[in-house]
């Protein structure tokens, strides 16, 4: 039986190649960017704050957020009604809402999907350029304010900052458009 070295041979010579970019790039003092570099102001993050969580019936969630370093470069609606709004450069106006009633259409014996909340829980993603150690403060009308560090959120999990666990605080994908269509 005779064994076929050619893909072993093509899979060394791929290796080899790579290995070579990679000492050539770093003998030129140039090294490969990280991905995950969280003390860079260049990289513009998101965090996403819900409102309302134990809600029971509709609250008001009016707020704003600051940042003791960085800027905070926009911030959007999550599950906004159309009486929701984004008041200047770092505020809201917003309230939790019953959730809207099962459509029509519904086979006799098919229920409803039960909901995990009571309310619509509602809120707000914050893009922001900012360096590790910076706080972030929530300040919420008639409610405590509460700040955190975003570079110490966990990367999956939330935290609740208040007692009550009615905000649930997490990292938030950065959403980018890549095209005009």
């Amino acid at each position: 039986m005779r064994i076929n070295y050619k893909p072993y041979a093509a899979g060394a010579a791929i290796l080899l190649v790579i290995g070579y970019v990679g000492v050539a790039r770093k003998a030129g003092g140039q090294t490969a960017p990280s991905p995950m570099n969280r003390s860079s102001m260049e990289s513009v993050e998101a965090v996403n704050l819900l409102f309302g969580v134990k809600d029971g019936k509709p609250a008001n969630w009016d707020g704003s957020v600051t940042l003791s370093a960085g800027t905070i470069e926009k911030i959007e609606g999550y599950h906004f009604t159309v009486d929701a709004k984004i008041s200047g450069a770092n505020a809201w106006e917003c309230s939790s809402h019953p959730w809207p009633p099962p459509q029509a259409g519904m086979h006799p014996r098919e229920r409803p999907v039960p909901h995990a909340t009571m309310m619509v829980p509602i809120g707000v993603t914050v893009y922001y350029r900012a360096p590790a150690g910076a706080k972030m403060q929530v300040k919420l009308n008639g409610r405590p304010e509460f700040w955190f560090r975003p570079s110490e959120l966990p990367e999956v999990e939330a935290i609740y900052p208040l007692v009550d666990h009615s905000v649930e605080v997490r990292r938030s994908p950065v959403a980018q458009q890549i095209t005009d269509a």
